[in-house]
């Protein structure tokens, strides 16, 4: 229990599974209630104690807004779809869905927004001031926009970035962070599934990724070992606050908690692997 307590410990908890169906690799569909509900049980009780959550991941708001959240930090993240929809607004609804009073943290899910809009950064100040939230800031996709909003001193109490085996395009930023104090938080451990598919079996716009899935399926044909595995990769980072993992039931949560031997497939770790930007962004994969 205190193993399994202590590799939590730096994990928060993504829902985005709880209101879409999502992932390259996800056979699952939409996780039920039911299963939402032993998933948050089994997150408390080894002391995972954030959430993350937004008003696009479709249901998902309302979906834990039906249990007891009083475990847990809450972090959620808006999108501005209509001129005339204020952040005020926005963040209601979050709220009303969550059956929360406030929340640990609101962030931009695309800090372009906030480069094109920066009234709205205005905004979330006022409702951190206002006691509506505890911290602000964004999440990020590229390295520019990050390097932007750090010039217009947009600097956020707490930004998500991607970071995992191949996408390490924030490395260099993670120390200026801190130095900040900035509240890291990394996202797309397993670039949304991708690293547990077949590299024979991928569209040609993913070829540029075979070499490291073919490396991964030799060192680690058991999945569940291929996840903690990436997931160590992460945690390794001492910059990293928390690391946000998704999960279809409480099982595979209890599997990605088991700690990793550390040194295993180290040679893995400190490889650099050369990949079409592209791919790195999802939002760019071609529709199957």
């Amino acid at each position: 229990m205190n193993r399994l307590k202590a590799h939590a410990s730096k994990l928060a908890l993504g829902t985005v599974q709880f209101g879409l169906d999502y992932g390259i690799s996800n056979e699952h569909g939409k996780v039920t209630t039911v299963e939402v509900g032993k998933i948050l049980e089994t997150a408390a009780k080894y002391g995972m104690d954030i959430l993350d959550t937004a008003s696009a991941y479709g249901s998902s708001e309302a979906a834990l807004g039906t249990f007891d959240l009083s475990a847990f930090k809450v972090v959620s993240k808006f999108i501005i779809m209509q001129e005339k929809t204020t952040l005020r607004n926005e963040l209601s609804r979050s709220l009303s869905a969550l059956r929360l009073p406030r929340l640990y943290a609101y962030i931009a899910h695309r800090a372009r927004d906030l480069l094109i809009h920066p009234n709205l950064y205005t905004e979330l100040k006022e409702l951190r001031e206002e006691g509506l939230v505890g911290k602000i800031g964004y999440s990020i996709y590229l390295p520019n926009e990050l390097e932007a909003l750090l010039e217009k001193d947009m600097v956020p109490d707490l930004v998500q970035v991607p970071y995992n085996i191949l996408d390490r395009r924030f490395e260099r930023y993670f120390s200026k962070l801190k130095n900040l104090g900035v509240e890291v938080h990394t996202r797309s451990t397993f670039l949304q599934g991708l690293f547990f598919l077949s590299a024979g079996k991928l569209d040609p716009y993913f070829s540029s990724v075979e070499a490291l899935l073919s490396d991964l399926a030799g060192q680690f044909p058991d999945q569940k070992e291929r996840a903690r595995f990436l997931i160590s990769f992460c945690a390794e980072n001492p910059y990293i606050d928390k690391i946000v993992l998704g999960v279809v039931s409480a099982k595979q949560l209890l599997q990605n908690l088991e700690p990793f031997d550390d040194q295993k497939a180290q040679y893995l770790k400190e490889r650099t692997y050369k990949v079409d930007e592209g791919v790195l962004l999802p939002y760019n994969w071609p529709v199957a």
